[in-house]
């Protein structure tokens, strides 16, 4: 009687599921898939740049005096691994490389962005991905263009970017994305 009931709760397809959720969640801030080219820019340090994609209409925009050293520069949209249900992406992942380059000063970064029909687009964002914390953490807005479907915001480091609306809370109240997530 006792193997009977400890059989049912060991059962190996309960076991199955468990592993299961957890290699998901391993792999949180993996990329899965690159889309497209890797766009390459050689970047002087005592310059200013202003890098635009050829595969959106995304830019950086690069001060003169926030690089230690000249380097190059990649850009590539990527499809990467995260929690769905706590983050909504709003248009591509831009992954910026070399991964980790830090900045002196902020630096600003321009993506653009999609939303669906009725959606309040203030509430749209530049996220960056926090791989340590396996989240998707909100960067400074700059700047929002309606008319283009574009933002801006600031950034001081390079990690995989993307425009989205996050689960969080704001001075205002809760997020509105609650009810998005469907879409």
């Amino acid at each position: 009687l006792v193997m009977i009931l400890l059989s049912g709760i060991f059962s190996p397809h309960l076991f199955a599921k468990d592993i299961s959720k957890r290699n998901i969640k391993k792999n949180y801030g993996k990329v899965l898939e690159y889309k497209g080219l890797k766009e390459k820019f050689k970047i002087e340090k005592t310059k200013k740049h202003t890098l635009h994609f050829l595969h959106s209409k995304g830019k950086l925009e690069i001060p003169e005096t926030v690089l230690a050293d000249n380097i190059e520069i990649s850009v590539q949209k990527v499809k990467l691994a995260y929690d769905r249900k706590k983050f909504k992406a709003r248009g591509e992942v831009h992954q910026l490389g070399p991964g980790g380059l830090r900045f002196k000063k902020p630096v600003l970064l321009t993506l653009p962005y999609t939303a669906p029909e009725g959606f309040k687009e203030e509430f749209i964002h530049i996220y960056y991905y926090n791989k340590p914390e396996e989240r998707w953490q909100l960067m400074e807005k700059v700047d929002q263009d309606f008319e283009n479907n574009t933002i801006t915001a600031k950034i001081e480091h390079f990690s995989p970017y993307v425009p989205g609306t996050g689960s969080y809370s704001v001075n205002e109240g809760l997020s509105p994305t609650a009810g998005y997530f469907k879409n």
